[in-house]
């Protein structure tokens, strides 16, 4: 009964923490019914928590989520002939997903071509934005687009 007692105040710990910082999935997985949410974590947990969720969505297809068709990235494989054009529609495909998508970030989206002549096959971006719980703090994420369609962010 005790080790019940101690799990359970573990679990309300950890979730509310996850209200204060998580995407939204998260933060109703998590959610209290008697707790409003709130953003008030700190920049960091927000920052990662929108490294986590823009992983996921850069890396799901377009159709693949039945609720929003639009979610997600076009397939590579549309874009293979013409360089200038993929890198073009996969920059604007990367902005307009983070900015219908992300609402923790402020608009607009910032997302420029940053290959080198060594990162060849792969398309490198870098995404800019603030965030809109503290539009003082800018964050950057880069992100590649490897010739098989995955795509890879870090900070």
């Amino acid at each position: 009964m005790a080790s019940r007692l101690k799990t359970t105040g573990l679990c309300l710990s950890h979730s509310q923490e996850m209200a204060k910082s998580g995407s939204l999935l998260e933060r109703l997985a998590y959610k209290q019914p008697s707790q409003a949410l709130k953003v008030t974590a700190r920049t960091e947990e927000i920052a990662d928590s929108v490294l986590r969720h823009l992983r996921k969505m850069l890396n799901t297809r377009q159709g693949q989520a039945a609720i929003a068709p639009e979610y997600g990235m076009p397939d590579v494989t549309d874009y293979v002939q013409n360089l200038s054009e993929a890198v073009d529609r996969f920059r604007l495909a990367i902005k307009s997903s983070i900015e219908m998508y992300e609402p923790r970030l402020k608009r607009p989206v910032r997302i420029t071509f940053a290959n080198s002549e060594y990162d060849w096959p792969d398309l490198r971006f870098e995404i800019v934005a603030k965030l809109r719980s503290d539009d003082r703090v800018q964050i950057r994420f880069e992100t590649t687009v490897e010739p098989s369609g995955h795509v890879l962010v870090k900070k």
